[in-house]
């Protein structure tokens, strides 16, 4: 799938199938194909399948029905270093 203006480095992609869910979506979509469109359609499904979407919901066709959104890559927060500044020294008894 092409999304345009998607940037891989700072975000990431989100999808959501019909009665997602029950099957523990939204999930991060990770799908890589191989880049034959011949077999994309089954690339496509042994993903969902993979990732706990039922057979008789991509059966009925629901995964051409998702929503799709991105989430940007967000960077963890840098852990602050005890210095000599920031240290409190209590008094010994």
């Amino acid at each position: 799938m092409d999304f345009p203006g998607f940037d891989p480095d700072k975000e990431y992609m989100v999808v959501d199938p019909p009665s997602g869910s029950r099957y523990g979506f939204p999930k991060v979509f990770d799908f890589k194909p191989s880049g034959d469109p011949i077999t994309y359609d089954a690339e496509l499904e042994e993903w969902f399948l993979g990732n706990g979407y039922p057979q008789r919901e991509i059966d009925a066709g629901m995964i051409k029905y998702c929503r799709y959104w991105t989430q940007p890559r967000v960077q963890p927060a840098p852990v602050a270093q005890p210095s000599p500044t920031n240290v409190v020294e209590f008094p010994k008894k």
